[in-house]
């Protein structure tokens, strides 16, 4: 299936109502953390704030923004290889990089994160791999990015003033969260077999289903599973795991940047605090590119150090200006070089899900 026939099939298969009700949701919801955010401002303070910004942080941003797309296309290309597929070409990482930022111009206009479906189609597509493996990879690209992001903020918390229980709490429970993805995912690799034939059972016992599920499913488990084969090696993971870091890390400094320029003079923590909270805020649902709700996130994140609400907005405004605007012409550019738009390419060759 093409990436253009993905995006088609996926917007068909939802109900009209359903379509509009989720737009909606995310529209209000962006509407209120914006509210949120703003609602004791002081405007007055905005157009001064932005006058004497420091932005020197410019080039340094722009820096850490490529070495942060670099380092997460080394990080797929090592889950990838392992994959099966009938191209000769490797996985590398300047091959996937294109990919990568599909998708995440797809996240920056796109509702529910409908970017990452756009990168797993383009992938399927150039080297002739079965999609249920890369979208594999992109699951356990979450895991290890809630991993990373917690190692972070939990460092960054002796530097928060005054930080008590109410982080503590935070962390061990997204910490047993986390835990318990790692498990589910040492399981399902190591018994692939036996998690399969549970799910056929399960499935088997369930009246008049289709067998195009009933059959299908534990197909897609089998090709999913090997996009977990990256971590069958101990060294793997540990060099995966601290490619993690350092990519969250990068984004953390980005963060605190732009925090210092606009005149903060706070600890490198407040940027990967920053970090995790915007991590978790972006899970709910809201318009694209997540306005409104990265405004909150820094509100939310700088409020322990003092910053006022105007600074921590204008912080926001000029993180989402850095980040959204190349990040989203990067994207499109790729996918005008890899004709993702062109309907004869469309039409043309297909990476079907289940081979």
């Amino acid at each position: 299936m093409s990436a253009a026939a993905v995006a088609e099939t996926a917007s068909a298969a939802a109900p009209p109502r359903w379509r509009f009700g989720a737009i909606l949701l995310g529209v209000v919801v962006s509407a209120v953390c914006l509210w949120i955010a703003v609602k004791d401002v002081e405007w007055a303070k905005i157009p001064p704030a932005f006058a004497a910004a420091d932005y020197r942080t410019l080039p340094l941003i722009g820096l850490l923004l490529v070495a942060f797309f670099w380092t997460k296309a080394v990080r797929w290309a090592a889950l990838l290889r392992p994959l099966p597929r009938a191209s000769s070409e490797p996985f590398r990482t300047h091959a996937v990089l294109p990919a990568v930022l599909i998708g995440f111009a797809g996240n920056n206009v796109l509702p529910a994160h409908a970017g990452e479906f756009f990168r797993v189609a383009v992938v399927a597509k150039r080297w002739k791999t079965p999609a249920a493996g890369v979208l594999s990879t992109v699951v356990l690209e979450r895991v290890l990015d809630v991993g990373a992001i917690l190692a972070l903020f939990a460092a960054s918390l002796p530097f928060v003033p005054g930080a008590g229980d109410e982080y503590a709490w935070f962390v061990r429970i997204a910490a047993g969260g986390l835990a318990a993805a790692a498990v589910a995912c040492g399981l399902f690799l190591w018994m692939t077999d036996g998690c399969v034939r549970l799910v056929e059972r399960l499935l088997a016992a369930i009246p008049g289903l289709p067998a195009i599920v009933s059959a299908g499913v534990p197909k897609l488990l089998h090709q999913a599973a090997t996009g977990l084969d990256a971590l069958r090696s101990g060294r793997a993971v540990a060099g995966i795991a601290a490619l993690s870091v350092l990519h969250w890390g990068l984004m953390g400094g980005m963060i605190w940047l732009c925090l210092a320029a606009f005149g903060t003079q706070l600890p490198f923590a407040a940027g990967t605090v920053v970090n995790g909270v915007i991590a978790f805020g972006v899970l709910v649902p809201s318009t694209p590119g997540f306005f409104g709700v990265v405004q909150v996130c820094f509100r939310a994140g700088t409020a322990p150090f003092g910053v006022s609400p105007a600074t921590a907005f204008s912080a926001s405004v000029y993180y989402q200006i850095t980040q959204w605007v190349p990040i989203t012409l990067a994207g499109a550019v790729c996918a005008l070089r890899a004709g993702l738009w062109s309907g004869a390419n469309a039409a043309g060759q297909s990476v079907e899900i289940i081979d």
